[in-house]
Formats: C-alpha cells, structure tokens, sequence
C-alpha cells in the first residue's frame, strides 16, 4: 500500500510539475506574442504619427509659398508701377528742404542720444525687477 501511495505521490509530482512547466511556457509565449503585437502596434503609430508630421509640414510649407508669392505680388506690381513713372526732375530738393529740418526739430525737443539713454534705464531697471523676481521664485517667495 505505501508502495502504491508513493508511485501515486511521484506520478502526481511529475504531472504537477509538468503542468507547471507547460503553463510558464504558455505564459511566456503569450507574454513574447503580446509584447511582439505591442511592438508592431507601435511601430505603425510611430511611422504614422512621422507621417502626419511630414505631412503637416508639407502643408505648411505648400501655405506659406503661397502665401508669400501672393504678397509678394503687390511688391511687384508697385515696381513695376514705378518703373513706369517718368525720372524725377533734378531741380527738386525734397530731402533737403523737409526731411533733414523734421530730423533737427525732434533732435532737439527730445536728442536721441538722451532717447537711447531714457531707454536704457528703463530696460536696466525692469530687466533687475524681472530678475528679483527669479530670484525670490526660486527661494520660494511669491
């Protein structure tokens, strides 16, 4: 009877053990099939993801041509305006007479060199407030 209890206790460890095996095997293939199938689901986002990618840029670049020929074309047309015009006469001091006094008038209500310094002093003192600002951010201030 023990003889009997133990080729039955053998044989049931044998079968344990190899359905323990043939169902790590089947987990492992399943896991190597999922993770191949997740792979080449990924694959194909990614490429399709580029290609949406390229395409939006195509587009982008197709709109932007055009649209730069297209505002390109008043340009041209007043060129071509131009070339059309007859010489100005040379007895005519346009620049002279009215543009250069207009440059002197505004130089001396505010002189530029006075307009550049008023301006650097304005960005010197809102570029150290920016800064203050980084600074109390980063030691946790508000």
């Amino acid at each position: 009877m023990g003889a009997i209890i133990s080729g039955l206790l053998d044989l049931l460890q044998w079968l344990a053990s190899t359905i323990g095996g043939f169902f790590s095997w089947l987990v492992a293939t399943i896991q190597a099939v999922v993770t191949w199938f997740l792979g080449l689901l990924q694959w194909v986002f990614v490429h399709a993801w580029n290609l949406l990618i390229e395409f939006i840029q195509w587009v982008l670049t197709v709109v932007f041509w055009f649209l730069g020929n297209i505002l390109v074309l008043p340009l041209k047309l007043a060129g071509l305006v131009v070339a059309l015009l007859p010489d100005m006469p040379k007895d005519w001091s346009f620049m002279g007479n009215v543009v250069i006094p207009a440059f002197n008038v505004a130089n001396q209500i505010l002189p530029i060199s006075e307009a550049l310094a008023v301006g650097s002093l304005w960005l010197t003192f809102y570029g150290l407030m920016a800064a203050w600002r980084v600074i109390t951010f980063v030691r946790g201030g508000r």
